[in-house]
């Protein structure tokens, strides 16, 4: 009864205030949102344009000016005499839903018509993002249901994606000891201009193979591996974003031992407005890498039980926590206060564990805001023989960049040197680590030549 008196809830919500019609960037094959807006060169990226409204809709997603050089938007299964795209639309949009291709001198990209009068909701349309050459693309989405005459001329929203070159050197799809060879063996090289910069390696494009180019190498350290994920998007703040998971320490990015188990918290803050409900949505990046127990917090049981409902003042009788319906490899948490306004502090809490050794994001949904917003918690899981080991898959979060120390005090100096001294240390004992656990580079390179790069990046911080 209580269950299905809170979905009736969440349905009415859903449906009246929170309807909305979005766009990710996804996997092609899966169609799963991608952790990051960085693309590789190369890299197979679809867009995709879903709803929970089953409203019909009318809208575009295009890239503008400069960008259409850097990037463009691809439909599936052309119809050159229409150019309508029929495979780039999905049966939730309706039979007659239409993706039309639309380039000129100004604008590349597609518009979207559903159904006139009966689509579903779910993923309605899908195209493809090519990376053309390095730098940041732009999409804008628009959406031309609002009423406003200026929705045809001015994006709803836009995304910076970011082209970025390949760390595949080899071309094998991983970015692995290899790659890490063929860098190495450009490492310090001046010089570098279009279009070979030294084999790809000076990442940046600034002439020389350094420090800044193995920390963009190290970002995607492992990529192809089972198990790797790339960094997150940095966090954009909102000023409605009321939401954020942390642990006890009130963290949001930690470190796990395969088997481990943590008590998270829903830590809430209202910013001077009124809340009086709660409809939040945990979700796991891979659920492959950790799971999220649903079983209720019993204060006589503690071992045995996890998920807890804290915010005060609620009214019981609507308490749920358990899988979502949109993405079951998570947990839902609603609550209300029926008319009075919910404290600030932790909401809820719940219990993860890490199942096998990879990067793991937890995505916080808030239904209560339009669009929903996301808070995101980044968890790295290690093997129990890496626990009190350096994490060789952690590399890609090593900061390799310092200050740049022209115009400081003679503190700030002996500060920023004393940063450099240990990024450097870090570096060097990263390298060593590679040379004694993997007999692949001693087949590529003699120790003398690995021990003489290793040399140069110990005295790159001088």
């Amino acid at each position: 009864m209580k269950r299905g008196v809170v979905y009736l809830l969440s349905l009415v919500i859903s449906s009246c205030a929170f309807a909305a019609v979005s766009f990710r960037l996804a996997d092609p094959n899966t169609l799963l949102p991608l952790p990051s807006n960085e693309i590789l060169l190369g890299q197979p990226v679809s867009i995709v344009i879903s709803s929970d409204t089953n409203e019909p809709w009318q809208g575009g997603i295009f890239v503008r000016g400069q960008d259409r050089f850097v990037s463009r938007i691809v439909g599936r299964g052309s119809n050159p005499v229409l150019r309508h795209y029929p495979a780039s639309c999905f049966s939730a949009a309706g039979p007659h839903a239409r993706a039309m291709l639309w380039k000129d001198s100004y604008l590349q990209g597609f518009d979207f018509y559903t159904e006139a009068f009966d689509p579903n909701a779910g993923d309605w349309f899908v195209v493809d993002y090519q990376a053309l050459r390095p730098g940041t693309c732009t999409l804008e989405f628009y959406d031309y249901t609002t009423g406003d005459p200026n929705s045809w001329y001015v994006p709803a929203q836009t995304l910076a994606v970011e082209n970025t070159p390949s760390r595949d050197f080899t071309g094998d799809d991983l970015v692995n000891l290899e790659d890490f060879a063929h860098f190495a063996s450009y490492w310090l090289e001046e010089g570098c201009a279009a279009p070979d910069w030294c084999a790809q390696t000076d990442l940046d494009w600034d002439g020389l193979v350094g420090l800044a180019d193995l920390t963009l190498f190290s970002e995607h350290w492992l990529r192809g591996m089972p198990g790797w994920q790339p960094a997150p998007a940095p966090a954009v703040i909102d000023p409605n974003l009321f939401y954020a998971i942390t642990d006890s320490e009130d963290a949001n990015e930690i470190t796990l031992t395969v088997g481990e188990s943590v008590r998270l918290y829903i830590q809430k803050t209202t910013l001077e407005q009124e809340v009086r409900l709660i409809y939040l949505e945990a979700t796991i990046s891979d659920t492959e890498l950790g799971w999220i127990d649903n079983t209720e917090y019993d204060p006589n049981n503690p071992e045995s039980s996890t998920a807890e409902l804290l915010v005060e003042p609620r009214y019981t009788f609507f308490d749920y926590w358990g899988p979502g319906e949109t993405q079951p490899e998570g947990i839902v948490f609603f609550a209300t206060g029926l008319g009075q306004n919910l404290s600030d502090g932790p909401v809820a809490s719940f219990v993860y564990t890490a199942s096998e050794p990879g990067d793991v994001i937890l995505d916080l949904i808030d239904y209560g805001q339009i669009p929903s917003a996301r808070h995101r918690m980044v968890i790295h899981q290690v093997a129990p023989m890496q626990a009190n080991a350096p994490d060789t898959q952690s590399f890609q979060t090593m900061s390799f960049a310092v200050p740049e120390a022209e115009n400081l005090s003679s503190a700030e100096s002996a500060e920023t040197a004393a940063e450099s001294q240990i990024v450097t240390e870090e570096a060097v004992e990263f390298l060593e680590r590679i040379w004694e656990e993997d007999p692949q580079i001693r087949e590529q390179i003699s120790e003398e030549q690995w021990n003489d790069f290793i040399e140069k990046v110990r005295n790159s911080s001088v």
